[in-house]
């Protein structure tokens, strides 16, 4: 179990605070406003109403030893920057930060910060992948230029080995796992050469953007 720390309950951070106490891990959540900390007191067990731009509270709260970290205080770019300065300076291993505009992501890493986050950005990347190929089940990109997304195993692959495909020598992509099914609960496979592809088979594909492109055109 891991300990974090989700400043501002927003939409964005309260939705992940409740996520990650739903997956059983420890959260400590700090919100300024009274009334909108009070709408999470039965979805998360701790709840904190207090100014997380205050060195001391955050001290106070244990924040110097949590695992991680993640700053969700929308558009106000002060209280994002004191926050982050307090959480680098309490040494806590890992900082998120959700941010609006690249210049605010520039000034947090600066500062720090373990990775910046823009949720519109990234969920508008994932959608555009999503409705312009129907077979495209979910995308993620990890590091610039890579991603790692799960398609619907082309019909010309079916009945095929994963060795006999050569899907890396010939399409630049790796198969890091395969699932029998869309829904995203359904237990991985992790392959091996000789697992046969199904009908059926979602194959979660880890590569270059440009080459994955590629072999999202493969019927």
């Amino acid at each position: 179990m891991a300990h974090f720390a989700v400043i501002g309950l927003g939409n964005f951070g309260g939705t992940l605070a409740v996520e990650l106490n739903t997956l059983g891990h420890d959260v400590i959540a700090i919100e300024e406003d009274a009334e909108r900390a009070q709408t999470f007191r039965d979805r998360l067990p701790h709840v904190v109403v207090a100014n997380a731009t205050d060195r001391h509270t955050l001290e106070v709260l244990g924040v110097g030893e949590i695992d991680c970290a993640i700053i969700s205080l929308g558009r106000v770019l002060e209280a994002t920057v004191l926050v982050a300065l307090h959480c680098v300076e309490l040494e806590v291993p890992k900082i998120y930060a959700k941010v609006v505009s690249a210049t605010q992501g520039r000034i947090l890493k600066r500062l720090g910060v373990t990775r910046v986050i823009f949720p519109e950005r990234e969920v508008a990347r994932r959608l555009a992948h999503r409705i312009t190929n129907p077979n495209l089940v979910d995308y993620l990109p990890i590091t610039e230029g890579y991603s790692v997304e799960q398609l619907a195993a082309p019909p010309s692959m079916v009945g095929k080995t994963l060795e006999a495909l050569e899907l890396r020598r010939r399409y630049g992509v790796n198969v890091i796992a395969i699932r029998e099914s869309t829904d995203p609960d359904s237990p991985l496979q992790l392959p091996t050469g000789g697992t046969i592809v199904s009908a059926g088979d979602q194959l979660v594909l880890m590569g270059q953007n440009e080459e994955l492109a590629h072999f999202e055109t493969v019927k």
